[in-house]
């Protein structure tokens, strides 16, 4: 019995031991989990301490580059800011100089303009006297019928001579005053029937003189008079019919006239000439150009278009053209002219006809007539239609 109580006593004590064991490597085991959990989180507390003054020290190094860089920015900028200035300064100071010499241009331009319209002026003067002398005598000696043949012809050059002489000298008084800007308008009645008529006779006997025909076709409701400048309108239709007809060798030139209410007026010159090129269409209206060959040069200036065309844009239109070389061309240009009423126009009296029939003048008569009235002047056309 006392070994078994012993057995059992030593059994027990065994039991405790192992169970005791257990309990300290137990919690033993839970201490060394917890302080390998607190290592852990030491750790990664230590970690993330570094972590975050790393990132301050980057940020830091960062934030003092770009303070560097901001201040050397803040130089570069200071300093182009003054290069600027200087800039700024040294263009006004340039500026000022170049307006200064662009106004002293202009003034020395203006005063040449002044003195070559003046000069001009006085030289057109000058020669028109004489001229328009030349040309009555040659008028007056070709109406002798007694006169030698070689006579004849020799007055014939003289007058052809003169005539041309007389249109060169107004086409560069025309072009003096465009340039000088004193070309202003004139407004005044004009009786537009008559008007249309007298200019297709003019242009007839010069077109038939080439054995080409020449056709006016108005429409019928033109008005009979409207305000306009008698005398540029008339030159500007005179250069448009003259060039058809010089540069027309066959077939026909033709004047339109078109209306629409309540005062638009449409006239339109077309011809079957030699035409013009495609790219001369946009330099025929610039001064001294001319087209076709040298043989229709002759004789002319280069200034007729170009007077045509700045007195239409006086008036408030622009010459517009189309060409096909060897088919003709077609200018035309539309105004705005104040038609004044039938009740109001003022109808100059007719002279009696001396007879019951009417003579056309003659031919040389006509050229006279037709020089007087490229020249524009109504006195003289007037006291030579007495003389006739």
């Amino acid at each position: 019995t006392v070994d078994k109580s012993g057995a059992r006593m030593l059994e027990l004590a065994q039991r405790y031991e192992t169970e005791s064991k257990r309990r300290a490597i137990e919690e033993l085991a839970r201490r060394n989990e917890q302080q390998a959990f607190e290592l852990r989180q030491r750790e990664l507390k230590q970690r993330w301490m570094w972590t975050v003054i790393g990132a301050c020290v980057v940020f830091l190094g960062g934030t003092t580059c770009f303070l560097v860089r901001l201040r050397k920015s803040h130089r570069m900028v200071s300093a182009t800011n003054q290069m600027l200035r200087q800039s700024q300064a040294e263009l006004q100071e340039l500026n000022g100089s170049l307006e200064e010499r662009v106004q002293a241009r202009t003034a020395e331009l203006q005063r040449i303009a002044r003195q070559r319209s003046e000069f001009l002026t006085q030289m057109s003067h000058e020669l028109r006297t004489p001229l328009n002398a030349v040309l009555g005598y040659a008028q007056l000696l070709q109406r002798d019928a007694v006169l030698p043949p070689e006579q004849a012809a020799g007055l014939q050059v003289i007058q052809k001579s003169g005539e041309q002489l007389m249109t060169l000298i107004d086409d560069f008084l025309d072009s003096a005053k465009i340039d000088a800007g004193k070309l202003a308008l004139a407004p005044s009645e004009v009786h537009l029937p008559e008007f249309l008529h007298t200019i297709a006779n003019m242009v007839r006997v010069k077109a038939e003189r080439k054995q080409i025909a020449f056709q006016y076709e108005p429409a019928p409701d033109l008005p009979a008079a409207v305000r306009a400048d008698e005398q540029r309108l008339r030159q500007a239709l005179l250069n448009l019919l003259s060039n058809a007809v010089k540069f027309t060798d066959h077939g026909s030139v033709t004047l339109r006239v078109g209306f629409t209410p309540p005062g638009r007026l449409l006239f339109e010159v077309e011809d079957t000439g030699i035409g013009i090129r495609s790219e001369q269409i946009d330099t025929i209206f610039e001064p001294f150009e001319q087209v076709g060959d040298a043989q229709r040069r002759l004789g002319g200036t280069g200034l007729g278009l170009f007077i045509a065309g700045q007195f239409v844009h006086l008036m408030g239109g622009e010459i517009h053209v189309e060409s096909r070389v060897d088919h003709g061309s077609r200018f035309w240009f539309e105004l705005d002219l104040p038609v004044i009423d039938a009740a109001h126009i003022a109808l100059p009296p007719l002279p009696a006809p001396a007879g019951d029939d009417l003579v056309a003048p003659p031919a040389a008569e006509m050229d006279l007539l037709y020089r007087l009235a490229m020249v524009g002047n109504m006195s003289d056309i007037v006291e030579h239609a007495r003389h006739l």
